[in-house]
């Protein structure tokens, strides 16, 4: 995690004195400068940061050094920050802001992982706990192709720091990767829940597009809303454990074939919570269209069917 001031901001850095007395904090001038950065300013923007003194070096003027760093990675300059960060880092080796986000960018880059693991790993060790560096451990550890690690430093994260939505967004991420699309989809209602910035809303959407049709979306499109197996009129009904049956088969066939694959124990009790979970949101409305609108023959094919095509060809046996 890189971007919000107040989690990976340039506090508890001034320790030189100032070159001249400017108006307001450091970090109330980043963010006018994220601000002016936004609006294509970014002339301005490096002049509202001008006037703490970061032409004097790492050394001696820290803590706008790493503002500039902030402001160059908020533009997507990743390597105009890094040029900023390391020189820093070198002056300053304990500088927990500037060794984070170093090592975060580095591995959002999915460059110098070595480095990244040493910036981050100094940084766990002088700040145990801190989200932001969970966060960013994290994201190392997935860009490494630890998922399942990954999973359970971003879920620390998320834990210590639930309002922060790029964690989140992280986090199904990690998810996804480690076989819980579902999982992960419902990581990224919660990210989206919170109002994120439109950077962070840009992710998400880009991750959704990579997720599969989850479960319960796809149960209510195939089989509530004008479903493959409903016909309205039929008076050879079901009962209603028939079609209880019939809505557990479906979600086991949805899941399969949104590759829920349980690779652990652990894994198959988490497929196991969002079934029921499924199961249990959708099932009055489910079992009271089944019981009215679906003929008993249909039922049967259904639930002999393997896979969900085969479901749909029960549909067209008269």
């Amino acid at each position: 995690m890189h971007d919000a001031p107040d989690v990976h901001g340039v506090p508890d850095v001034h320790d030189a004195p100032e070159p001249r007395k400017p108006h307001g904090s450091i970090d109330r001038a980043l963010l006018a400068a994220f601000a002016l950065a936004d609006l294509g300013k970014l002339s301005e923007a490096k002049a509202a940061l001008a006037p703490f003194g970061a032409e004097m070096g790492p050394v001696e003027r820290p803590a706008p050094v790493l503002a500039l760093a902030r402001l160059a990675d908020h533009t997507g300059d990743t390597a105009a920050a890094l040029a900023l960060l390391e020189p820093l880092i070198r002056a300053k080796p304990d500088l927990v802001p500037a060794l984070n986000l170093a090592g975060y960018l580095l591995a959002d880059a999915n460059q110098r992982l070595g480095d990244a693991e040493r910036y981050l790993r100094h940084a766990r060790e002088l700040a145990p706990g801190d989200p932001a560096i969970l966060d960013s451990w994290g994201w190392l550890l997935l860009r490494r192709g630890d998922a399942r690690e990954a999973v359970r430093a971003l879920d620390r994260a998320a834990r210590f720091a639930p309002l922060e939505p790029e964690i989140l967004v992280h986090l199904a991420a990690a998810w996804a990767a480690d076989g819980a699309p579902l999982t992960a989809a419902e990581t990224l209602d919660r990210a989206t829940a919170l109002g994120p910035t439109p950077a962070v809303q840009k992710r998400i959407a880009a991750m959704r597009q990579t997720l599969p049709t989850r479960c319960y979306d796809s149960v209510m499109k195939r089989w509530i809303l004008g479903g493959v197996l409903l016909a309205t009129g039929c008076k050879n009904a079901p009962s209603e454990d028939q079609c209880k049956q019939l809505l557990n088969h479906l979600v086991d066939l949805e899941f399969r074939k949104a590759g829920a694959a349980a690779s652990s124990d652990s894994m198959k009790s988490e497929i196991a919570k969002q079934k029921a979970a499924v199961s249990e949101a959708k099932a009055a409305e489910f079992i009271e269209l089944c019981t009215k609108k679906t003929s008993k023959s249909r039922i049967e094919c259904a639930l002999v069917a393997s896979d969900l095509d085969a479901v749909a060809k029960c549909d067209e046996a008269k």
